[in-house]
């Protein structure tokens, strides 16, 4: 779960004001600014100056009694977060690129009755884009900056690890070692079926490890020897239609995860050329970071030769209604592709296997909920484990059911992945072989591992 530090420092004016989190660069350090008693933080002149507008971001409330938010990029452009006041964010929304400090702060008096000056709301706003939350001409050059770097690589660095867990090989190598020990071995069931997917968690593996851990043990011992692993992950940032592709190489400190090109160009061409346009979801995502990095530390001694793979980020599918998922045309065609792909790959000896990087249920505070505590998590797994037997049997419609059940209260994050495999797959042998929960803070995010045997 991603978590976020609460800041113990004055804001701006009682009310309006910001605090900025130098997010996870070196050396930063949170950014508290001076309201028109201290240093004036830019000599501008507040009418020669007229904020741009918020970009698209993730706005999170944060608890407690004042109102105070939380303002993070999802597509990761920068690692820079602000919290506001209640209206100092009210204050952001103003800005449009047309009215003055002037307006917005005369606007914000007239709605919220909160008083501040035209210098204080410029220097609001400097601070915001000076951290790339603000759609300004200089963010779009950041971006730019970013895009072409990514569009001229070869491969995907790690983007995650490395923050709080190590990348060295062999230190890393110990963290997700000492996972496998805590992961209590459970014979599998007797089963004369082979082994074709693997579904594990993509949460922090701090929270999660013991849980990724039987997954990927059984991958390592039933499918080392897999032509082709179909890395399905949860796209949690949005971009345009259900699905993500790229042709870049998953960097792992334990080698490349290399990307099929000739599965890709199937997929591809099937499902049409925005899901390659959505390359850069894959850049920043963590799910199948998670996924690349797991699989390949689990066939490090198993494997002589290169890890193949098709990632493929799923979106949310949006609200269903009564519609299935694959009335879009996109997701239709994802299916019917990954469909053939793996009877292809058949036809021709190769081995395919699937991998799922997944979470279930997200619930509580930093969800728009009440409080969760320890006492609702024994219902919520047995939900959680119904909705995971289904998904690991193959039974799509069942599922689809599941998951609509309580309108999608659960916030089940994986799926919209989940789905796709069962409905690729169809009927298995499933096996739930593991279940957790983190909760921090009132919210509660959960999760499994399982295998499909057919």
């Amino acid at each position: 779960m991603a978590t976020y530090q609460r800041l113990h420092a004055r804001l701006l004016l009682p009310l309006l004001g910001v605090t900025l989190l130098g997010g996870h660069a070196p050396g930063c350090q949170p950014v508290e600014i001076a309201s028109d008693s201290g240093h004036a933080h830019h000599s501008h002149a507040p009418e020669a100056f007229r904020p741009a507008k918020l970009r698209a971001i993730q706005v999170t409330r944060l608890p407690g009694a004042e109102p105070q938010f939380l303002l993070q990029d999802p597509y990761r452009y920068t690692a820079r977060t602000a919290v506001l006041s209640g209206p100092g964010f009210y204050a952001a929304t103003l800005f449009d690129g047309r009215r003055t400090p002037t307006d917005v702060a005369l606007e914000v008096e007239a709605s919220v009755g909160t008083r501040g000056s035209a210098r204080e709301v410029e220097t609001l706003a400097r601070e915001l884009d000076d951290a790339f939350l603000l759609d300004s001409p200089r963010f779009r050059a950041e971006k730019d900056r970013v895009d072409r770097g990514w569009e001229g690589a070869k491969s995907r660095p790690l983007f995650v690890l490395g923050r709080e867990i190590p990348t060295d090989r062999a230190a890393l190598s110990k963290v997700l070692d000492a996972f496998y020990s805590k992961a209590p071995e459970a014979l599998p069931r007797p089963s004369s079926k082979r082994l074709v997917a693997a579904v594990a968690p993509h949460i922090d593996p701090r929270a999660g490890g013991r849980v990724y851990a039987p997954a990927y043990r059984a991958l390592a011992r039933e499918a080392a020897d897999a032509d082709l692993f179909v890395l399905l992950g949860t796209g949690h940032q949005p971009f345009d239609g259900p699905v993500a592709l790229t042709d870049k190489d998953y960097d792992t400190p334990f080698g490349p995860v290399e990307t099929d090109r000739e599965a890709l160009d199937v997929v591809a061409r099937s499902v049409g050329a925005q899901a390659m346009r959505n390359s850069a979801a894959h850049r920043t995502e963590h799910s199948l970071e998670f996924t690349s990095v797991f699989l390949a530390h689990a066939l490090r001694e198993a494997r002589r030769r290169p890890i193949r793979a098709l990632p493929i980020l799923v979106g949310h599918f949006g609200e269903l209604g009564s519609a299935a998922p694959d009335d879009d045309p996109t997701v239709g065609a994802l299916v019917e592709a990954l469909r053939a792909l793996r009877r292809d790959r058949e036809a021709r000896g190769q081995r395919v296997v699937f991998v799922a990087g997944v979470d279930l249920a997200h619930r509580g505070t930093r969800f728009g909920e009440a409080a969760v505590d320890a006492e609702a998590l024994p219902a919520l797994e047995a939900l959680d484990r119904a909705f995971a037997a289904k998904a690991a049997s193959g039974d799509a419609a069942a599922v689809l059911a599941d998951y609509l059940s309580d309108r999608e209260a659960r916030r089940y994050c994986g799926f919209s992945s989940l789905w796709v495999l069962a409905k690729v797959l169809g009927p298995s042998e499933g096996e739930v072989l593991s279940y957790g929960s983190d909760l921090q803070a009132g919210a509660v995010v959960t999760f499994f591992s399982g295998t499909m045997r057919q």
